[in-house]
């Protein structure tokens, strides 16, 4: 789901665009994170743990490490605000018919009890 999310969209490629800075897997890292979440949503410790090594190949990551993981959600944490807008503007784009219920939207792009990135959005 995720790579044809990606192939129809873009998704990760417009959101991520310009704070990948010199990491050759980050959008792939992105992807382990959203596929993290979709499934088992176990710690960023435990995540090469439980994944084979297939599914990283397929996500397109070659070895890594815990510490790049740690590396990529931190890039991910300070440039939340612009990734935010990005997302704001992808949803602009999109055609209507997949604009229709927003927190599905939010859902699939990672809110969890009403937080994206640690920033609350429901009371």
């Amino acid at each position: 789901m995720i790579e044809k999310v990606e192939k129809e969209f873009g998704l990760f490629s417009k959101l991520f665009k310009g704070i990948e800075g010199g990491a050759k897997d980050f959008i792939p890292l992105t992807k382990l994170f959203v596929h993290n979440k979709l499934t088992h949503s176990v710690s960023v410790r435990q995540i090469l743990k439980t994944y084979p090594e297939e599914l990283l190949e397929q996500l397109g990551l070659g070895k890594t490490s815990e510490r790049t993981l740690y590396r990529t959600l931190e890039r991910i944490g300070k440039n939340f605000p612009i990734v935010f807008e990005m997302y704001q503007g992808f949803i602009k784009e999109l055609p209507r018919r997949f604009r229709t219920d927003n927190r599905l939207l939010l859902d699939l792009c990672g809110r969890q009890q009403g937080r994206i990135g640690g920033v609350r959005l429901f009371s």
